[in-house]
């Protein structure tokens, strides 16, 4: 399989391993998780934004969330650093998804009134994080909004499947979001997943400050 590479600043930002995995198993991953749904997350989410909000799903997997979003009504893009997922997101959601690391995102300064973030920035190295939000605070207009859904523990951790993971504490993503220039405007709520072995999620809603 071909291996895709995208370059910030003059290196790699994808973790190879994590990438590689989501190439080879998109499809049986697009089909997992199309069964944990996040529709009632969506419709707090919705609350937030206007009729027919421009919004950008980042880590858009198999297009689970994004179709949900079309069909709320949105103008929905997605972004996924897998074509193989981005092929798979595009023909589920009728959506439109860009092929990009959430690091070095293809759009313009203010392009998207909403961002959502779903399980993705935990793949993001833990140094990385800042550059992230930096850049996820940069495709917003003024107050948009941003949710994120975090894997809840400390460190980061390489499984034997090859994924990177990183974990933050409820306290500690809130603190980054406000470093990042991101104000909170619903806090952390917390859950169990039974799909996964009981880990524990947290979802915050915040807004370009």
């Amino acid at each position: 399989m071909d291996t895709l590479t995208i370059v910030w600043q003059g290196r790699e930002v994808t973790d190879a391993q994590t990438l590689q995995f989501y190439r080879r198993n998109a499809a049986s991953y697009a089909a997992e998780t199309s069964e944990r749904s996040m529709a009632a997350a969506i419709d707090r989410f919705s609350a937030f934004l206007r009729s027919k909000a421009s919004v950008v799903d980042i880590g858009c997997g198999g297009g689970r969330d994004l179709r949900v979003l079309r069909q709320q009504g949105f103008n929905a893009v997605g972004l996924d650093a897998s074509a193989e997922l981005g092929a798979i997101a595009t023909e589920f959601s009728g959506c439109p998804v860009v092929i990009a690391d959430m690091r070095v995102m293809p759009f313009a300064a203010a392009s998207f009134e909403a961002a959502w973030a779903a399980a993705s920035l935990l793949h993001v190295d833990r140094q990385d994080v800042p550059t992230a939000l930096e850049e996820i605070r940069r495709v917003l207009t003024p107050s948009g909004h941003f949710f994120s859904s975090i894997k809840q523990g400390a460190g980061q951790r390489r499984e034997a499947d090859g994924r990177l993971f990183t974990y933050f504490s409820p306290a500690e993503w809130s603190a980054m979001l406000e470093a990042s220039g991101f104000l909170i405007v619903d806090g952390a709520s917390t859950a169990a997943d039974p799909q996964t072995s009981g880990n524990r999620w947290f979802n915050t809603i915040a807004k370009r400050a």
